[in-house]
């Protein structure tokens, strides 16, 4: 892109370089045809100066025409490599709004993941305190059934002693 700019500026210097030696090119011929108007100054030698100056003219025109399309050509392509930057450049914007679209999503999921994960943490918890006090309560029940036994026990064998 800096090289179009440069051969632009380049461009653009030549064309003006041509256009005032084109101008004063014509002045010339104008000033020498105005000689040639004038019977006492009319010579071939004028004549053949003006037809080179005229030649020189039609070259200069040729080559000013030849820097206009160069320049056309370069602003053309220009504008060209600038439509397929902003071409890619919309592409990559696409890509990343689609990848950020998708990391939501993704963080989203993770989100509701976390809360339900939290949720059973919490479930899990609580079943543990009820297993937990459910032992309590089973080894309290197993005590008192161990210390009914052995009084059945005692009981028995104090009966079966008296008889």
């Amino acid at each position: 892109m800096v090289q179009t700019h440069a051969e632009s500026l380049v461009l653009n210097q030549s064309f003006h370089t041509l256009y005032h030696e084109s101008k004063d090119l014509r002045d010339k011929v104008s000033e020498l045809e105005l000689q040639l108007n004038d019977p006492d100054q009319a010579s071939h030698a004028l004549r053949a100066e003006i037809r080179a100056l005229t030649n020189q003219t039609e070259r200069q025109k040729g080559a000013l025409m030849q820097v206009r399309d160069e320049l056309r050509a370069a602003c053309e392509e220009k504008a060209a490599q600038e439509a397929g930057y902003q071409q890619q450049l919309a592409h990559q914007v696409g890509e990343i709004q689609s990848r950020d679209t998708l990391l939501r999503e993704k963080d989203n999921k993770l989100e509701a993941q976390a809360a339900k994960l939290t949720a059973q943490e919490v479930e899990l918890q609580a079943l543990r305190e009820e297993l937990s006090q459910s032992r309590a309560t089973l080894a309290g029940v197993s005590t008192a059934l161990s210390t009914y036994q052995e009084g059945e026990e005692a009981r028995c064998l104090r009966s079966r002693t008296s008889y």
